[in-house]
C-alpha cells in the first residue's frame, strides 16, 4: 500500500521537489554536511540514507578502502572519509559528479564518473549501495535515482558486474525498502550466484528498511 501510495503522489512530489530544490542547498547528518545541487536526490527525502550511516556507525572504518556506489550527494561518502576510510563515490549523473567533487574536496574523498562499475577496476574493502528501486524506466539522470528499469534492469545489470568482478575479499552491503519487491530482488540476485543476508533492519514511520550483504551462494 506504501509504495501504490508513492507511486500516486509521486508526480505531485517530484514538482514540489523541484521547487524547493532550484537552488543548490545543505544537507547534514551526525554532524556531516553535504552541498545538493539542482537535479540531484537528496538524502531527506528518504530514510535509506540516515539508516546506513547509523549502521555504519557501528562498524570499524578507520583505513578502509570504500566505495559508495552511485553516491548522489555523498553524504554516506562524506561521513565514511570523516571516519578515517579511503572513499571513491561514484554516480553516472554530470549533476551528481559536480555536486560530489564539491563535497569530496570538502570532506577528503574521491570521485568516480561511473555507470555501476564500468570505470571502476580496482578492489575494495566495503562497496555500500543505495539504489533505485521502483520499476519504471527512468527519462533522465534525476530519475535514475527513483527507477531501476521497468524489467529491473539496473539490478540485472548490477548482479551481474558483482558476479564478474572476481573480487573475493570484497564486502557488499545494500539498503532495501519494504516498499521494493525484495522477493523479485533477491530472485535476480540469486540467479547471478549471489544471496542477500539482512544484517541490520530499521523501522521507522512504518517503513522497514534492511540491510543486506551480498554474498556468494
Amino acid at each position: 500500500m506504501r509504495s501504490i501510495v508513492k507511486r500516486i503522489l509521486h508526480p505531485f512530489l517530484k514538482r514540489w521537489y523541484r521547487w524547493k530544490h532550484r537552488k543548490p542547498r545543505q544537507t547534514s547528518y551526525k554532524g556531516v554536511e553535504a552541498t545538493i545541487l539542482p537535479g540531484v536526490f537528496s538524502p531527506t527525502l528518504t530514510l535509506s540514507t540516515r539508516i546506513f550511516i547509523d549502521y555504519l556507525e557501528t562498524q570499524s572504518l578507520q583505513g578502509k578502502k570504500i566505495l559508495e556506489l552511485g553516491a548522489g550527494s555523498g553524504l554516506i561518502a562524506s561521513y565514511l572519509a570523516l571516519q578515517g576510510a579511503e572513499v571513491i563515490a561514484s554516480d553516472i549523473s554530470d549533476q551528481a559528479i559536480a555536486g560530489l567533487a564539491m563535497n569530496g574536496e570538502k570532506n577528503g574523498f574521491e570521485v568516480r564518473q561511473s555507470d555501476l562499475f564500468e570505470n571502476i577496476q580496482e578492489s575494495f574493502d566495503l562497496v555500500i549501495i543505495n539504489p533505485p528501486y521502483y520499476p519504471k524506466n527512468p527519462q533522465n539522470d534525476e530519475e535514475r535515482a527513483w527507477f531501476c528499469g521497468s524489467d529491473f534492469e539496473y539490478f540485472r545489470s548490477l548482479f551481474a558486474h558483482i558476479s564478474a568482478r572476481n573480487h573475493t575479499n570484497e564486502e557488499y552491503l545494500m539498503i532495501l525498502s519494504n516498499d521494493c519487491d525484495q522477493q523479485y530482488i533477491k530472485s535476480l540476485a540469486s540467479t547471478n550466484g549471489t544471496v542477500l543476508n539482512p544484517v541490520y533492519t530499521a523501522e521507522k514511520w512504518k517503513e522497514i528498511n534492511t540491510i543486506f550483504r551480498l554474498e556468494n551462494k
